[in-house]
C-alpha cells in the first residue's frame, strides 16, 4: 500500500456520511408518528330506539367561518344536546339543553343519521344564557314554550319549512329585538310573544302570506302588535296594497299597527276578519271593494285619523265607486233615528250599539251582513229587514216585539242568525203585495209606511 494515510481519512469519511444519514431517517420516523398520534379516531354511537339519548361528543375545533373561497360557512352545530326519537321512529326531537354550553345556539338538521324533526314542549325554557337561535330547515313545527323566558334571547332565525309557531314560545323574552316569520308559518299560538317588551321589529317577504296566518288570540300571538314596524322585503310598510290572490284577511292581521296610513283592499277579497285592522289609528286612507261580503267584529274600529264618508248620522268606509259600501259606527251615541245610505250591504258590529234612544231604523234593499251587536241596547221595538240580507250576528237586536221581513218564511230560515234573544221573542211577519187568504204572519206597505196585513 503505497499511502496507508489516505485510505484511513477516506474511510473515517464515509462513516460519518453514513451516521448523519440514519440520524436524519430516526427523525422523519418520529416526526410522522406525532402527526399519527395528534389525530383521534371519530367517536361512534350506538343508537337506543324509543329512549333518549345525550350528546356529548366534542364540538370541532374549527373557529373559522370562511372558506378559501371567502364564502361564509354555516355555523356550526351545537353540541351536548338531548334528543329523543319521535313516535314513529323516523326522527329526532330536541328534549333538552343537555350539557351545551352554547349563548349562540344551533340546532343542527340531523342526529345519528336522522333528522331533528321539532322539540319537546318548554325545551329551552328559561336558559338565560341563550341570546341566539338557528332553527334548521328541518323542523316543521316550534312546540309549546320552547324559548319561554330566554330573557337574553336577542334574535332567532326561523327557516321557510316552519308552519306553526307554538303557543308561549317566546313567553317572556325580554331581549328579543325582532323577527323574521317565513311565508310558510300558517299559526301562531296563544301569548307566543308575551312580555317581549324590546320587540320593534317584524320582517316578512310575502304580503299575502301574512295575510292568511292564523294569529290564535291576536294581541300576544301577532308580534306586530307589539312591534309596530312591519318590514316587507326590508322596506318599512306604512301603505300596503293586499296582492290580488287574496281572497280573506286573516283575524288580527294588522291589530293595532299605528303606523299604517293607507289601506287599498282588492277585489278578489270577499272576508275581512276580527279585528283585522282595529285601531290602525294612523290611516288617513281606506279601500274597501264590493266584492267583500263580510267583515269581522271590530275590523275597523279606532281610525282616529281617517275622515269617514257621512250620512244622515253615520260612519261608512267604501271605495270611490261605492263610498257608503260598509257603515262602521254612528256619529254621536245620542241619535234618535237613522237612514242607511240605500247602497250600503254591510253593517258593522256595534255599529248602532248603545244608542239607547234610537227608535226608528231604515235598512235598505242590499244590505248583505248585520254584525253582532249591531242594534244591541237600542229602544228599538220594531224593524224591517230586506231579504237581501244573508247574515244576522249574534245579539244584533235586543227587546224587539215586531219584525217586517222582506221575504217568504221559507228564506227566512235560510238566513244565518247567531243567537238573538230579541228575534227569538218577536214577531216575524212576511212580506205580501196582497192581502193573503190563508193563515200566518204578513204586510205590505201602504204609501210607503210598512203595515201589517
Amino acid at each position: 500500500m503505497k499511502n496507508p494515510t489516505r485510505w484511513l481519512a477516506l474511510v473515517a469519511l464515509l462513516l460519518s456520511l453514513t451516521c448523519m444519514l440514519c440520524a436524519c431517517d430516526k427523525r422523519d420516523g418520529a416526526s410522522g408518528g406525532e402527526k399519527d398520534d395528534a389525530n383521534p379516531t371519530t367517536p361512534t354511537d350506538d343508537d337506543t330506539s324509543g329512549t333518549p339519548d345525550d350528546d356529548t361528543s366534542a364540538a370541532p375545533d374549527d373557529t373559522d367561518e370562511t372558506d378559501f373561497s371567502g364564502e361564509e360557512k354555516p355555523p356550526i352545530p351545537s353540541e351536548g344536546l338531548e334528543y329523543a326519537l319521535n313516535q314513529d321512529g323516523t326522527g329526532y326531537l330536541v328534549r333538552g339543553i343537555g350539557t351545551c354550553t352554547d349563548s349562540n345556539l344551533v340546532i343542527p338538521s340531523t342526529y345519528r343519521d336522522l333528522p331533528v324533526t321539532g322539540f319537546s314542549v318548554n325545551v329551552f325554557a328559561y336558559c338565560k344564557n341563550i341570546t341566539s337561535v338557528t332553527i334548521p330547515d328541518s323542523i316543521v313545527e316550534i312546540n309549546r314554550g320552547a324559548f319561554g323566558y330566554c330573557e337574553s334571547l336577542t334574535s332567532v332565525t326561523i327557516p321557510n319549512s316552519v308552519t306553526s309557531i307554538g303557543t308561549e314560545t317566546f313567553y317572556g323574552c325580554k331581549s328579543l329585538t325582532d323577527i323574521t316569520i317565513p311565508e310558510s308559518v300558517t299559526r301562531i299560538g296563544d301569548s307566543a310573544f308575551w312580555g317581549c317588551k324590546s320587540l320593534n321589529a317584524v320582517y316578512i317577504t310575502d304580503l299575502a302570506s301574512w295575510c292568511a296566518i292564523d294569529f290564535v288570540d291576536g294581541y300576544d300571538s301577532n308580534p306586530l302588535y307589539l312591534a309596530q314596524q312591519l318590514y316587507i322585503d326590508g322596506v318599512l310598510a306604512t301603505a300596503i296594497t293586499i296582492p290580488d290572490c287574496v281572497t280573506s284577511i286573516s283575524d288580527y292581521a294588522f291589530n293595532g299597527y299605528s303606523a299604517l296610513t293607507s289601506v287599498t283592499i282588492p277585489d278578489s277579497v270577499t272576508s275581512i276578519g276580527r279585528r283585522a285592522f282595529n285601531d290602525c289609528d294612523g290611516i288617513t286612507d281606506i279601500t274597501v271593494p264590493d266584492s267583500v261580503t263580510s267583515i269581522g267584529e271590530s275590523a275597523f274600529s279606532g281610525f282616529r285619523s281617517l275622515a269617514y264618508n257621512e250620512y244622515d248620522n253615520a260612519y261608512y268606509v267604501g271605495n270611490q265607486n261605492h263610498p257608503y259600501l260598509v257603515l262602521v259606527k254612528v256619529t254621536s251615541k245620542e241619535i234618535t233615528s237613522c237612514e242607511i245610505n240605500e247602497h250600503t250591504k254591510l253593517i258593522c258590529e256595534g255599529a248602532f250599539g248603545h244608542c239607547y234612544e234610537l227608535t226608528s231604523i231604515t235598512i235598505p234593499d242590499g244590505v248583505t251582513s248585520i254584525g253582532d251587536y249591531a242594534f244591541s241596547y237600542t229602544d228599538l221595538t220594531f224593524v224591517t229587514i230586506p231579504d237581501s240580507v244573508q247574515t244576522i250576528g249574534s245579539g244584533a237586536f235586543n227587546i224587539l216585539s215586531v219584525v217586517c221581513y222582506g221575504g217568504m218564511e221559507s228564506e227566512w230560515s235560510e238566513i244565518t242568525i247567531g243567537y238573538n234573544r230579541g228575534l227569538e221573542y218577536a214577531t216575524i211577519y212576511y212580506y205580501s203585495e196582497t192581502e193573503p187568504t190563508g193563515s200566518g204572519n204578513y204586510w205590505h206597505y201602504v204609501d210607503g209606511v210598512p203595515t201589517l196585513w
